[in-house]
């Protein structure tokens, strides 16, 4: 393994990525987990845009059939692992941003509750539940979609990659 120019932990036999199994590709995020990195920095490296698994599956269809998987699902628990520890000081990090969201009354009264009977923080239960797996058929549209990745400015593209908000 070793640092791409964007500071993720790549294996050298994922640079090109397509072609690979599910299974391949929770070998390697094992093997990034085993480097004990904060949870961000996994998420980044193996989900995240740069990360293995869209190196892996490069259109939205094998996503989608990728998140389907048993393999998906093992990497969600490391990542849900990684998670539970203690925060790193706050210079070993990854740079978090924030986001607002609008929503009724009623789901922040839900969220807060919901957080209360799991014994966590709201920003927690929100950040888990960003991670899952949402069918695209469960979410409406409203015409508005973002350029591909490379046509946008460099800069916005970053600030995007950086909003986890931790």
């Amino acid at each position: 393994m070793e640092r791409s120019d964007n500071g993720n932990i790549i294996p050298l036999e994922i640079r090109g990525g397509v072609g690979w199994t599910a299974r391949q590709v929770e070998r390697i995020a094992r093997e990034i987990y085993d480097h004990n990195p904060d949870w961000a920095v996994f998420y980044r490296d193996v989900l995240g845009l740069d990360g293995i698994v869209r190196r892996a599956f490069d259109t939205s269809e094998a996503l989608a059939e990728f998140e389907r998987t048993e393999s998906y699902e093992e990497i969600l628990k490391l990542l849900t692992q990684l998670r539970a520890r203690p925060p790193l000081p706050p210079d070993k990090q990854e740079p978090s941003r924030v986001i607002t969201v609008r929503l009724p009354r009623a789901i922040h009264e839900a969220l807060r509750e919901e957080a209360y009977e799991r014994h966590t923080s709201m920003n927690k239960l929100c950040v888990s539940k960003l991670l899952q797996f949402i069918d695209k058929k469960l979410v409406p549209t409203d015409g508005y979609k973002l350029p591909p990745q490379a046509e946008r400015p460099e800069e916005e593209a970053q600030q995007e990659r950086d909003a986890v908000d931790l």
